[in-house]
């Protein structure tokens, strides 16, 4: 009896989480590829899978110049904590960036992206829980934060993304972020970068994309 992989069976998961959501948007699997070997990158890749997150700019680098040609569809998202000196590096390495959480580094994308030409999609960290040692956008930020996005060309917001703190409640966190998504979608875009691997289920019932 041929055995289902790993990549299957996630995907299983999220299929039947999707069904039992109020969403009307199929979620993506982001595949976190950080520290992982070329070997199992590609393996993932020939089974199918595309879209893979990076969340150190150095190690990005090595691995897209090695795995482009053996890869040419593999698509990298940005998943980790950005240094503003660093963007001009990374944009030209990825579609997508999860993690803006500051509006100095929402400038600095722009004004990278304008300088490249090229349309970069991100998704807004927000810091749902508050906490005073995370980054990210609070929830009553997010109004003044639709005014600057409105001004500017060369960002397409696909959303809201964040990482709840563990030892809460995940649920009612991924809850008050589908509000928050309903509220400022329009601007801000109406995607949720939500949910890892301990929760991905629980997120998608909540509108994780």
């Amino acid at each position: 009896m041929e055995s289902v992989s790993v990549l299957t069976q996630i995907q299983t998961k999220m299929a039947d989480a999707f069904k039992q959501s109020r969403s009307s948007t199929s979620p993506e699997l982001v595949a976190v590829s950080k520290f992982q070997t070329d070997e199992k990158i590609l393996n993932l890749y020939a089974e199918g899978q595309r879209v893979f997150g990076e969340n150190y700019v150095q190690e990005l680098q090595d691995k897209s110049a090695r795995l482009r040609g053996m890869a040419p569809e593999i698509e990298f998202h940005f998943i980790g904590r950005l240094q503003t000196n660093k963007v001009k590096v990374l944009l030209p390495l990825i579609t997508t960036l999860h993690s803006v959480d500051s509006l100095r580094l929402l400038l600095e994308v722009e004004k990278r992206a304008r300088d490249l030409q090229k349309k970069i999609r991100v998704y807004f960290q927000v810091n749902i829980d508050e906490e005073e040692s995370k980054g990210g956008f609070r929830p009553s930020e997010l109004s003044a934060l639709e005014a600057e996005v409105k001004s500017l060309s060369w960002i397409v917001p696909l959303g809201l993304m964040a990482i709840p703190d563990p030892t809460l409640d995940a649920r009612a966190a991924f809850q008050q972020m589908g509000v928050l998504s309903e509220k400022h979608g329009a601007t801000l875009g109406r995607g949720l970068s939500i949910g890892m691997s301990s929760d991905y289920e629980e997120a998608i019932h909540c509108g994780a994309t």
